[in-house]
């Protein structure tokens, strides 16, 4: 099913992606689909549409929810029931399912009520990336950084690692994180995101189109993000600061355009290949301590924390309390970020036994 955010709009205006230039069919039209299936013994069941990925607000839903409530009702009059109603995906990794559920669910009584109807019997959703988003970080290093001319002026930084053809992963959940090596003093300090200017983050490829970030006016903070003080043109190590991009799972393959210039993405690779970017110890501590921090919300979610590490069997054994001690405590918050990459490593590990 097509939507919109209103009758007067175009297909697509206000979503994150604009998936109904693509997808999806008038009301009207779905009814007429749907009459002719019949006639020719076919049964359709359900309703289907897609808010567009990455909508952190759930009232991206209510205009969907309401022409399927539409649709159900004009369906039923023509003698076709509709029992089930997908709400597809489009769930924000960075947004508890708490929140969507409680303003999705009353809407849908709502709009189903309105028409005279129940609510469907089979209620869908799709998920993917808001499940395993939280499960990877994507990592590169500062190779270039240019102000622009703009006024005021912004930082156009380039990265060892490839990304995006569109520009539009910031809607996608993702943050991203810096961090200062200090070669001589073997330390790794985190650089504060605040930093004086907004810029723009581009991969290695001599195209306009690799790029995470982008300078585009239609987006929040015209599609910048803060860079930190430390990543500008003077600072002569410069080079040795690395970007930690996280909710990089579902996506990673998309955003990976390492291999376009001679080199696979650091994220994907062995330590050996990692030397390339950073030295080993450094890789470690980096992913140790940003996925620890990433992952809350997915350990929340999903698994339990057990002194071999992580076990999928224990799945809702975190209490959010438990969490929020977690998350005030450095030293635990790094050990779980050891515990996620040794239970990653022993899964692969056995995977490539059998």
């Amino acid at each position: 099913m097509r939507i919109f955010n209103a009758p007067d709009e175009a297909a697509g205006e206000g979503y994150s992606q604009t998936f109904n230039l693509r997808y999806g069919v008038s009301n009207e039209k779905a009814i007429a689909l749907s009459e002719h299936a019949k006639e020719n013994g076919l049964n359709v069941t359900g309703i289907v549409f897609h808010p567009g990925s990455g909508s952190e607000d759930p009232a991206k839903w209510d205009y969907g929810i309401q022409k399927a409530a539409e649709l159900t009702k004009s369906l039923k009059d023509e003698g076709i029931t509709i029992d089930t109603l997908n709400l597809s995906g489009g769930f924000d990794p960075s947004v508890s399912v708490e929140k969507y559920t409680n303003h999705i669910m009353p809407k849908i009584q709502q709009a189903y009520n309105k028409e005279g109807l129940e609510t469907p019997a089979n209620i869908d959703t799709e998920p993917g990336r808001w499940i395993v988003a939280n499960s990877e970080v994507l990592i590169g290093k500062v190779s270039n950084v240019k102000m622009s001319e703009d006024e005021p002026p912004r930082k156009i930084v380039t990265l060892t690692t490839g990304v995006s053809e569109n520009g539009t992963l910031p809607g996608l959940g993702l943050g991203f994180d810096f961090y200062q090596v200090d070669r001589e003093k073997g330390t790794v300090t985190k650089l504060d995101n605040n930093g004086t200017h907004m810029g723009a983050l581009h991969g290695r490829a001599c195209a306009d189109f690799d790029r995470m970030t982008a300078h585009n006016p239609k987006m929040p903070n015209n599609g910048d993000i803060p860079i930190p003080n430390e990543i500008n043109p003077v600072n002569p190590n410069v080079d040795d600061i690395i970007m930690v991009a996280s909710g990089a799972g579902a996506y990673s393959k998309f955003m990976e355009r390492n291999h376009w210039c001679g080199i696979w993405p650091p994220v994907q690779a062995d330590v050996g290949q990692f030397k390339q970017i950073t030295d080993p110890e450094v890789y470690k501590e980096v992913v140790t301590e940003n996925f620890g921090a990433k992952a809350l919300l997915f350990v929340k979610s999903f698994v339990g924390l057990v002194p071999e590490g992580l076990n999928i069997k224990g799945v809702g054994n975190i209490t959010s309390s438990m969490l929020a001690k977690i998350s005030k405590l450095p030293e635990k918050v790094k050990e779980l970020g050891q515990a996620a990459m040794q239970a990653v490593g022993s899964f692969v590990a056995d995977a490539l036994k059998r």
